[in-house]
C-alpha cells in the first residue's frame, strides 16, 4: 500500500502483515497508527523544526519502520491511494473503503442527548454585526486536491504551497462559541489551505462536471479527516462557522450548477451513536432553523452569520466537524443543500420532501407564502379539500352542468394541478385510477438520457407516486431548449365547458400536467402521480417540409437527424417497467418486478404506457414491436410520403377520455378496456384493430384530400391498407360490417345521402378498378409539388376535391371527372378540359 507522511509529506511503500500497523517516518520522525480501515492517525509528532517546508524532488525511497498490532487484516499490496492536499499536509484514503475513513463511531449517549436537546431549545439572537459572507480568493495558486499515488516509492512529486499546513494541533476541550471579530473574515484570510483546496475542486469540477459528485465528496473528506485527533474544518467551525456555512452552500450550489451532474441523494441530517445503538435525525430541527423568515427573501451574510453562531447550529457543526459519526459527508452535502436554498429565499429541502413528514390532510398544509393560483379560494387548505371532496370514479359519477358552473370548476381544477411541491398531497381517487404506488416502493435518484434531435415525449423508466414530489437537475445549457418535465400520460380534459348536455365524469377532469425546466432544479409533483416523461420541442427538426393531417403534423425527413444526446438527473420517481428494443424476454421478465403500476413499451414507431398486469401478458415484446412497425409503415407507405418517419407516435389508455371510442392526436387517447387492441398479437394477425388503424390513419391523413364532411371516410383508406398489408389473405372491406353492402352506399351518395361509410363508398371502384397504388401514386403528386411551393398543398374545401378528380384522373390516364360529378364533387371546367384527352372511365 502507498502510505505518505502527514507530517512531512514523504511517500512509501508499504506491506503490513496486520492491522493496526505503527509506522515511523525517517525523514522527520513522525509516528502514525495506520488503521485497517485506511485511516492514518499521529500518535506521536516531530519536532516543529523537523517538519519540512516544502516537498523535496523525488529521491531513492526512504525506509519506513513498520510494526503490527495484534489485529490481522488483508493485504494492501498494490492499492493505489487517494490523496487530498491541503497545503503541505496529505491524507490518504483507499477507494474500496471510503466510506470507513472516519473510524469508529465514538459519540457518546451524553454528546447524543445534549444535541437533541439543542436541536429541541429555540434559536438565539444575535446582537452582534455577521461576518461577511465566504469568499475564494480566485488569484491564489491552487495545489491540486486528487492525485493517484502508484508511482514507485518514492517522496512525492507534488509540489507543496510556499506555506505548507503544519500538523493540525491536538484537540482543544470545548469551548463557548465565540463572539464574531470585528472586522469580517473571507476564507482566503482564514484558512488558506482550505481556500486553495476549495478553489482547484472547482477547477476540477468545471473540467469533469460529470464527476462533480466525486470531487465535493473527496474535498469534504479531506475536510473532515482526523489528524491528531481534531480535523481541517474544526478550527474553522470554532472561529469562523459562517465561512464553514458558506463554504458548504458554495459547493453545492455548484452541484447544482454542473451540467450532466448527478443530484447527491442526500436529504437528511442523521447523527448515529455506536454506544447508544440509535440515530437520531435532526432533519426537521435544521429545516426550520434554516428556513427564510420570508418565502422568497434571500438570506445574506447577516442572516446566515447569525445562524452559524446560533447554539443548536454550533453543536451540530461541533460533532461532525470532529468525525465523529460515519455519516459526517451526508450531514455537510445536506447542509449546504439548506444553506443554498437560505441564501435563494427557498425553504430547505422544498425540492426534495420526502426527507421531511409529508402532511398527511389538507388541514395539516403549510401556509404558501409565495404567489400561488388559488382560483376562488382564500388559501390552499380550502383548494386542496374541495378538491379532495371532487372525487368522480367509474361506480360514483359526477354530473357536471355545462356553462360558467363548468369554467369555474376547471380554473380550479387547473390551480389545484398546479400547486407547488409543499402543498402537495395525493388526491383520493389516485388510488384508483391511475393508480397506487407501493408505500414501501424505494423512491430513486436517476440519470436519464434525452435526445435532443429527438421531438416530443422521451420516457424516463421512472413514474411520480400520486402527491410525490420529482425533482430535476437541469444542466445550464439545457435550461433554455423548452425541455417540459411531464407527469401522467393522460392528457385529455374531460370537462365540458359548452353545450347543453350534463357531463358525466367518471374521474378527477384532469390528471397530467407538464412544467418548464428552465431552472437549475425544478420541483414539481401531480397529486394523481404517472408516468414521467421529458417534452422535447421540434427546435429545428421540422422536418424537410410538412404535411398538416387530422391529428397531428406529419415531418417526412430527407435524412435522419444524428442524436444529440444529454443528461438530466431525475429524483423522487418510483422504477416503471421499460421495454426498449433489444431488451430480451429474461431481462423484460425482470423489468415487471418494479413498482410502479404501468409499464412503457417503445414498440418501434409507436411508443405507449398501459397497466403493468396487461404489460406482463405480453411474452415477447419484440414480436409486437415488429408488427406495429407493420403497421405503421403500412400509413405512411399508402400516403406516398417521401423520406423517412423519424418521430414515433404514442397511444395512452384513459379511465375516460374528452371525445369519442378512441380519438386521435399526440397522444391518441384510447379507454383502458381496449388495450387489448395494442397488445393482443394474435388478435391483430388475425383480425387486425379497425379502431386503432383508424385513429392512427387520422394521423396520416391529409387535410388536401379530405373535403368537408369526408374526415371520417378518407381516414378509411388508411385502415382498408392497413389491413391489405398485414393480413394479406383477406379482404380488407371485410374488417367493417358497414361496408358489407359497398354498392347500394354508392348508389346512396349518387342519390345525394352522405354519411362516413357513404362517402368512404365513392373510393371503392377506384381501388377496385387501379387498385390502392393509384391512391398512392395520387398522393405522392401533391408532396412533389409541396417541396417546391407548400401553398400547392393548403386548398380550399372545393379546391380539394377538383385536385383529387384532376391529380387521380392524370394518375391512372383516365377521365374521371365525370364519376366524380355523379358522386358530387365540385368538378372545375379547366379540369374537364385537361383530363379530356384521356378515355372516360365510370364503374
Amino acid at each position: 500500500m502507498k502510505f505518505q507522511c502527514p507530517a512531512c509529506a514523504r511517500v512509501y511503500e508499504l506491506e503490513p502483515a496486520q492491522f493496526p500497523a505503527k509506522a515511523r517516518c525517517e525523514g522527520c520522525g513522525t509516528k502514525s497508527l495506520i488503521e485497517e480501515t485506511g485511516e492514518i492517525r499521529v500518535i506521536e509528532s516531530p519536532p516543529a523544526a523537523a517538519v519540512p517546508q516544502a516537498v523535496a524532488v523525488p529521491t531513492p525511497a526512504p525506509r519506513m519502520i513498520v510494526s503490527s498490532g495484534k489485529k490481522s487484516g488483508p493485504s494492501w499490496g498494490g492499492v493505489a491511494a487517494a490523496l487530498v492536499v491541503f497545503g503541505g499536509g496529505v491524507v490518504a484514503f483507499s477507494p474500496g473503503v471510503r466510506s470507513r475513513v472516519f473510524g469508529a463511531d465514538t459519540t457518546s449517549k451524553e454528546t447524543l442527548k445534549s444535541l437533541e436537546k439543542a436541536a429541541k431549545a429555540p434559536a438565539a439572537k444575535e446582537e452582534t454585526a455577521a461576518p461577511a459572507e465566504t469568499k475564494v480568493a480566485a488569484k491564489t495558486q491552487p495545489t491540486a486536491p486528487v492525485a493517484a499515488a502508484t508511482e514507485p516509492a518514492a517522496p512525492s512529486p507534488i509540489a507543496a504551497d510556499p506555506a505548507p499546513l503544519p500538523p493540525a494541533a491536538p484537540a482543544a476541550p470545548a469551548e463557548a462559541t465565540p463572539a464574531p471579530p470585528e472586522t469580517a473574515a473571507t476564507l482566503e484570510s482564514a484558512s488558506p489551505e482550505i481556500a486553495r483546496a476549495f478553489q482547484t475542486t472547482l477547477e476540477r469540477i468545471s473540467a469533469a462536471p460529470d464527476k462533480v459528485e466525486d470531487e465535493a465528496r473527496l474535498l469534504l473528506r479531506g475536510l473532515f479527516a482526523k489528524s491528531n485527533g481534531k480535523t481541517r474544518a474544526a478550527d474553522l467551525a470554532k472561529d469562523h462557522p459562517e465561512l464553514l456555512l458558506g463554504l458548504l452552500g458554495d459547493l453545492w450550489a455548484r452541484v447544482e450548477e454542473a451540467a450532466g451532474a448527478r443530484l447527491p441523494a442526500v436529504t437528511r441530517i442523521s447523527i448515529r451513536s455506536r454506544s447508544a445503538n440509535k440515530a437520531t435525525d435532526l432533519t426537521e430541527t435544521y429545516v426550520k432553523l434554516l428556513s427564510p423568515e420570508k418565502a422568497g427573501e434571500a438570506a445574506g451574510a447577516d442572516k446566515l452569520s447569525a445562524i452559524a453562531r446560533s447554539p443548536e447550529l454550533g453543536k451540530l457543526l461541533q460533532h461532525f466537524t470532529e468525525a465523529e459519526d460515519s455519516g459526517t459527508i451526508d450531514n455537510a452535502l445536506t447542509l449546504g443543500r439548506m444553506v443554498h436554498a437560505l441564501r435563494q429565499g427557498k425553504v430547505p429541502l422544498a425540492d426534495a420532501p420526502a426527507a421531511v413528514a409529508q402532511a398527511a390532510d389538507p388541514d395539516s398544509l403549510p401556509d404558501v407564502k409565495k404567489s400561488v393560483d388559488l382560483a376562488d379560494f382564500k388559501d390552499v387548505r380550502e383548494l386542496v379539500r374541495w378538491a379532495h371532496g371532487f372525487n368522480p370514479s367509474a361506480k360514483a359519477k359526477v354530473k357536471v352542468p355545462t356553462g360558467s358552473e363548468a369554467e369555474q370548476i376547471l380554473a380550479r381544477v387547473k390551480a389545484y394541478l398546479a400547486l407547488p411541491p409543499e402543498a402537495l398531497l395525493a388526491h383520493p381517487g389516485a388510488a384508483e385510477f391511475p393508480g397506487a404506488v407501493p408505500a414501501n416502493a424505494p423512491r430513486v435518484e436517476k440519470q436519464v438520457s434525452i435526445d435532443l434531435n429527438m421531438p416530443r415525449w422521451q420516457a424516463t423508466g421512472l413514474y411520480a407516486p400520486p402527491g410525490g414530489a420529482i425533482t430535476v437537475a437541469v444542466p445550464a445549457p439545457l435550461r433554455k431548449l423548452g425541455l417540459k418535465l411531464r407527469i401522467g400520460a393522460d392528457t385529455d380534459n374531460i370537462l365540458k365547458t359548452s353545450g347543453e348536455e350534463e357531463n358525466n365524469l367518471s374521474r378527477f377532469p384532469m390528471i397530467s400536467r407538464e412544467i418548464a425546466l428552465d431552472d437549475a432544479r425544478v420541483t414539481a409533483g401531480n397529486p394523481f402521480g404517472g408516468a414521467i416523461y421529458i417534452d422535447v420541442p421540434f427546435g429545428n427538426n421540422g422536418g424537410a417540409f410538412q404535411v398538416p393531417a387530422h391529428g397531428w403534423t406529419i415531418r417526412p425527413f430527407d435524412k435522419m437527424p444524428s442524436p444529440e444526446v444529454k443528461a438530466l438527473s431525475i429524483a423522487g420517481g418510483v422504477e416503471m417497467a421499460w421495454w426498449r428494443a433489444g431488451m430480451t424476454p429474461s431481462a423484460w421478465h425482470d423489468e415487471l418486478k418494479k413498482p410502479a403500476p404501468w409499464a412503457e413499451l417503445e414498440l418501434g414507431m409507436l411508443h405507449t404506457s398501459v397497466p403493468r398486469d396487461s404489460a406482463a401478458e405480453v411474452r415477447n415484446p419484440a414480436e409486437l414491436a415488429a408488427f406495429w412497425d407493420q403497421v405503421m409503415d403500412a400509413q405512411w407507405k399508402f400516403a406516398g410520403y417521401p423520406g423517412y418517419r423519424y418521430i414515433p407516435m404514442r397511444v395512452s389508455f384513459d379511465r375516460q377520455i374528452s371525445a369519442g371510442f378512441m380519438h386521435s392526436g399526440y397522444p391518441i387517447m384510447v379507454h383502458v378496456p381496449e388495450v387489448k387492441e395494442v397488445l393482443d398479437l394474435k388478435k391483430l394477425q388475425t383480425e387486425g384493430s379497425w379502431g386503432l388503424y383508424h385513429e392512427i390513419g387520422h394521423n396520416h391523413q391529409p387535410v388536401c384530400i379530405t373535403p368537408s364532411g369526408f374526415t371520417e371516410s378518407t381516414v378509411n383508406l388508411f385502415t382498408l391498407a392497413t389491413l391489405k398489408a398485414t393480413i394479406p389473405k383477406r379482404d380488407p372491406i371485410a374488417g367493417h360490417d358497414a361496408l358489407s353492402d359497398a354498392k347500394g352506399l354508392l348508389k346512396k351518395r349518387q342519390a345525394g345521402e352522405e354519411d362516413a361509410w357513404i362517402n368512404l363508398s365513392l373510393f371503392l371502384p377506384l381501388i377496385d378498378e387501379f387498385g390502392y397504388e393509384s391512391i398512392t401514386r395520387t398522393l405522392t403528386g401533391y408532396w412533389t409539388d409541396a417541396r417546391k411551393d407548400s401553398s400547392a398543398i393548403n386548398l380550399s374545401n372545393e379546391e380539394r376535391q377538383d385536385q383529387w378528380t384532376l391529380r387521380f384522373g392524370e394518375t391512372v390516364q383516365r377521365d374521371v371527372s365525370e364519376y366524380f360529378e355523379s358522386v358530387r364533387y365540385k368538378v372545375s371546367p379547366a379540369t374537364k378540359k385537361k383530363l379530356s384527352k384521356y378515355p372516360v372511365w365510370k364503374p
